[in-house]
């Protein structure tokens, strides 16, 4: 079956043409995936309602001792939720009323300043992909598009017109699912290896908890279970760890639906199942 796929992206610092059509392997497939991916993990939080790159550097900085799983583990379980919520507010850049954060009980926008905070923590262990740039968009929009089978999607906006938590959403939606698809491409055991990363998740049954988290991180190395599966995938089971208990490290669609329920972003169909 012919595919395609469209990457079309031209942010201020950052900008990006390819396209794939025609009969293709896995591996450009995936290639193209992967620089789907990369694109996103560097842009992700562009139009985020926080100071990016101030948060950025601070997360850096806490997240310093972090050199494998164990330390990544420790260095999670050190951290209290409800002071991590106060130190992180001042790079919260989206004025609410007092009314609203009291009703809410916190800023929901601390939410997504609290994954691009664990972002770092995350790639300490998985850098971002590496990113080689090519071609020049004639519009300032973000576009991708792909149809691969059983698999279609199409995901646009205007850098220019759209409002910016528009532009978040339509790229936090658009990694949830590249990401998934690039695992899936890139592995060679796909289903194994999502039976693997279901059947860990199954074992710390719980709510959004840092504690959950660091039990998860720490068995994770104790077990030295990223070893169990394909090459590729590890970094995907990683994402996952942190997605489940919570604090997905380039947001979800349930993250901006909790901040901002009026976007009402649709989930993406299908899920991880255990054979």
């Amino acid at each position: 079956m012919p595919v395609l796929l469209l990457l079309n992206a031209r942010f201020p610092a950052l900008q990006i043409a390819q396209e794939l059509e025609g009969e293709l392997g896995r591996q450009p497939i995936a290639s193209f995936l992967e620089t789907a991916a990369a694109l996103l993990q560097r842009t992700i939080y562009s139009c985020a309602p926080i100071d990016e790159a101030t948060l950025q550097a601070y997360a850096s900085k806490k997240a310093s001792p972090v050199h494998d799983l164990g330390t990544l583990a420790e260095a999670v379980a050190a951290l209290k939720l409800s002071r991590l919520e106060q130190e992180l507010q001042p790079f919260v850049r989206e004025d609410r009323s007092p009314e609203y954060v009291l009703e809410k009980k916190c800023d929901p926008a601390v939410w997504i300043a609290e994954c691009a905070f664990f972002r770092s923590y995350y790639e300490k262990i998985f850098p971002p992909l590496p990113l080689n740039p090519t071609g020049s968009p004639s519009k300032n929009e973000f576009r991708f598009a792909a149809q691969l089978p059983g698999w279609t999607i199409v995901r646009k906006v205007n850098l220019d017109a759209a409002e910016r938590r528009e532009v978040l959403a339509t790229l936090v939606a658009t990694y949830e699912s590249v990401s998934k698809k690039r695992a899936e491409y890139g592995s060679e055991h796909f289903q194994d290896d999502c039976n693997k990363l279901a059947s860990f998740l199954t074992r710390f049954p719980g709510r959004r908890s840092l504690a959950r988290l660091a039990h998860m991180l720490s068995a994770l190395s104790k077990e030295n279970g990223l070893a169990s599966v394909s090459p590729t995938f590890p970094s995907y089971f990683l994402e996952r760890v942190f997605a489940e208990s919570g604090f997905p490290p380039y947001g979800s669609i349930a993250l901006v639906n909790g901040v901002y329920p009026e976007l009402k972003i649709p989930k993406p169909r299908g899920r991880l199942k255990k054979e």
